[in-house]
């Protein structure tokens, strides 16, 4: 699927409409976002841009100049029964902060340097994992 230039719910829609156009039936799909409350919410749903041109590091280098490391992350499914049928967003948001791991599991995983504010995430938290969304 194409990544978009616009807002997380115009681009989960404009997905979910072109799934249901190509598999001519009920689809879902997914995105997941990570923004950088300093940044005005960048880089939003081109995260996976952003990992690709300056890796987690570069992300974390970014941020070095403002005191505010906090975050939200998100994840939106969207729903269509069909081609020319309404989609649904349903949405879920997890505030947090960016921070500097001990180690980097995976360079491609965002995860490693989000820290959810209610939460520490562990690597083998797997169920907890996937209750929050972030299963890319």
């Amino acid at each position: 699927m194409p990544e978009l230039q616009a807002s997380p719910d115009e681009i989960s829609i404009n997905k979910c409409i072109t799934a249901a156009t190509i598999m001519q039936g009920p689809v879902i799909v997914k995105d997941t976002i990570l923004g950088f409350n300093s940044l005005n919410g960048l880089p939003g749903p081109y995260i996976k841009t952003f990992i690709a041109q300056v890796g987690l590091k570069g992300l974390i280098k970014i941020l070095s100049n403002f005191e505010n490391k906090t975050a939200q992350a998100s994840c939106t499914f969207a729903y269509t029964e069909g081609p020319n049928k309404e989609v649904q967003l349903f949405t879920g948001s997890v505030n947090g902060k960016i921070i500097v791991p001990a180690s980097f599991t995976e360079e491609n995983s965002w995860d490693n340097i989000f820290q959810p504010t209610f939460r520490t995430l562990f690597i083998f938290d797997y169920e907890y994992y996937i209750k929050i969304g972030q299963f890319e």
